[in-house]
């Protein structure tokens, strides 16, 4: 599992502050309230009435030697299983605990195994209690680490949650923060309800619509690549800087991954002027380490150029290493 995108959103230093004094501070006290340090703590059920277990008292101790110990042994480990391990390892952080072992990680990680830790551990984090997460955030002191789990928390909280996850980033005064934060509300929602996403969308005010869409379509590409492909299409052609285009090539490259045929035969209905955009071709690139064949398919629709015949020499000698019979059905029927 690659670290979300969510997670890797850096806020701004000034404006990442104004995000943690308002989701960190504390609710005002009613009677028989307990005392509130986040927003998302401020009260002992959510919307629906179930009980918040993110305020629920641990009783067990994790070994911190024991812990130690994995921590040291995943992380010697090099390569992608080095990630495999410090990943298996943040997803069996029981639920209650997920701070305890952050502080210790700090202590034993350093370097490279240090930040996949932190991914991984993130990720589990918000899958398992988001609420806890977002509790945490705001007694975080750094702002980008804050910035980074109140986005990853609001994110998976917004799967399982939506209107909850809505109206915490709703509270956010400074409008740029709350827009990264509904964005990364409507990437959650993306990912099980597109449709309710796209109806929530609609209801924002057209500037907030701009700058949220980028990180919907991302999150759309892996569930409705068809429809993320669209809206990609639809985007750069209605923005001046055509931020789109980028986008464009980022779902196609998730689509071909997926749904290679899917992929091809809406590429193929594209016009030639869309086809021959530079990171549209790019998007291609990609696949001479992973499908090369695939990405031969796709090379022979695009417009002759450079980048294409550079390209193209790549994967075909990436095929030849890979699978040489495949190599030869492809030669075999060119007409050219």
């Amino acid at each position: 599992m690659k670290p979300h995108p969510a997670l890797v959103s850096s806020i701004s230093l000034s404006a990442g502050l104004a995000v943690g004094l308002w989701l960190g501070r504390p609710a005002p006290a009613k009677q028989g309230d307990v005392p509130a340090t986040n927003v998302a703590m401020a009260a002992t059920v959510d919307a629906a009435g179930r009980p918040w277990i993110g305020r629920k008292p641990v009783a067990d101790v994790v070994p911190t030697a024991d812990w130690e110990a994995r921590l040291r042994a995943a992380g010697a480990f090099t390569g992608q299983r080095r990630w495999r391990e410090l990943q298996k390892l943040a997803e069996s952080i029981p639920a209650g605990h997920f701070q305890e072992i952050r502080e210790l990680a700090k202590r034993v990680l350093v370097a490279e195994s240090g930040d996949m830790f932190r991914w991984a551990l993130l990720a589990a984090w918000a899958e398992k209690d988001p609420r806890d997460l977002l509790a945490a955030a705001g007694r975080e002191k750094s702002r980008q680490e804050r910035s980074q789990m109140e986005l990853s928390a609001l994110r998976s909280l917004a799967r399982t949650d939506p209107e909850e996850a809505l109206a915490l980033a709703g509270k956010v005064p400074q409008v740029s923060q709350r827009q990264q934060l509904l964005g990364a509300v409507l990437a959650g929602m993306a990912e099980t309800d597109p449709k309710r996403a796209l109806e929530q969308l609609e209801k924002l005010p057209a500037s907030m619509q701009r700058a949220v869409r980028p990180e919907l379509i991302e999150a759309l590409a892996a569930r409705e690549p068809r429809m993320a492909a669209e809206m990609a299409l639809k985007t750069d052609r209605g923005q001046r800087w055509g931020g789109g285009e980028q986008r464009l090539g980022t779902v196609l490259g998730t689509w071909m991954q997926s749904d290679p045929d899917g992929a091809l035969e809406w590429f193929r209905a594209l016009p030639e002027e869309v086809r021959k955009r530079r990171n549209v071709v790019e998007s291609f690139q990609g696949m001479q380490w992973g499908d090369p064949a695939t990405g031969l398919r796709f090379l022979e629709l695009l417009p002759r150029s450079q980048g294409r015949d550079d390209s193209q020499a790549q994967m075909i000698d990436s095929l030849a290493r890979k699978d040489p019979e495949a190599l030869r059905a492809w030669a075999a029927g060119r007409t050219d």
